[in-house]
């Protein structure tokens, strides 16, 4: 008896300090999949892609305890393209079909004026997006470019992504951003939110919050890359990688079934 009491201490000790650790969580994922021409940059998530999404959706909500899900607000945020936009929307209907309030979920004002709900000017929380390779949606030819067999086979690409960080910066059109200039952007933007956290956003104890961060291929693929060492082009629709903020720094985790296998085999390599 005594030992089970033990025990049962142990289990509830490791519980709240997981709570702990896990008062907030970044989810940074990549765009579902979306329609072939991706030369328009106001291409829509095709159904795969929306079955992509609700899969996602689901895993984050079913990995919360029932008990602690009242607790639990949700940040959706897109990074400026209709795909995402349309992904938030999608997400929010998602949320509230798995149980969670309509107050619980934090909105941008573009997104509340998309499905016809007032808007509420600053809301609290994180705000800043996650925008893909800057420039790009302004270059279609260029885009083309990267999506041509023959170019990929040029570089020895694989895939349109993949072709973008092999070609040389001297090529890159005037305004389309390069892979040293992504890559720095982020861990810029990850340094930001880390001391702001440090310094001035406090999370009430009890409380929990989930930032759904919806980004361009580009954006999630280097993120994955940059935390794991995985190709840049091994993150596939609606998955990406996690982050939980533990007071002082952040542990990363890949999110989703195809890039926990892929780090998994690098792990084994």
């Amino acid at each position: 008896m005594l030992n089970k009491q033990r025990k049962m201490k142990e289990i509830n000790e490791i519980n709240i300090e997981k709570k702990k650790e896990e008062s907030l969580s970044v989810f940074i994922i990549r765009h579902g999949e979306t329609d072939e021409n991706k030369t328009n940059p106001n291409r829509g998530l095709t159904e795969n892609g929306k079955k992509q999404v609700e899969e996602s959706i689901k895993k984050i909500v079913e990995d919360i305890d029932s008990v602690d899900l009242p607790n639990v607000e949700f940040h959706l945020r897109d990074s400026g393209t209709e795909r995402t936009k349309e992904q938030v929307v999608l997400e929010y209907k998602l949320l509230l079909k798995l149980g969670v309030t309509k107050d619980k979920i934090i909105l941008t004002d573009n997104i509340l004026k998309r499905i016809g709900e007032p808007e509420t000017g600053n809301r609290p929380g994180i705000s800043k997006r996650l925008v893909g390779i800057q420039g790009l949606d302004n270059n279609p030819e260029f885009r083309k470019k990267l999506g041509s067999k023959d170019y990929q086979k040029k570089v020895e690409a694989n895939g349109a992504i993949d072709a973008w960080t092999k070609t040389p910066k001297k090529d890159l059109p005037q305004g389309v951003e390069s892979q040293e200039e992504l890559e720095k952007r982020y861990i810029n933007n990850k340094e930001k939110l880390s001391n702001i956290l440090r310094k001035k956003w406090k999370i009430p104890e009890g409380k929990r919050i989930i930032v759904i961060a919806n980004s361009h291929e580009s954006m999630a693929s280097l993120a994955a890359t940059k935390e794991f060492g995985i190709p840049i082009n091994e993150v596939t629709g609606a998955q990406g990688m996690k982050m939980s903020w533990n007071d002082q720094n952040w542990e990363t985790k890949p999110f989703g079934e195809d890039i926990e296998k892929k780090v998994e085999e690098k792990g084994e390599n």
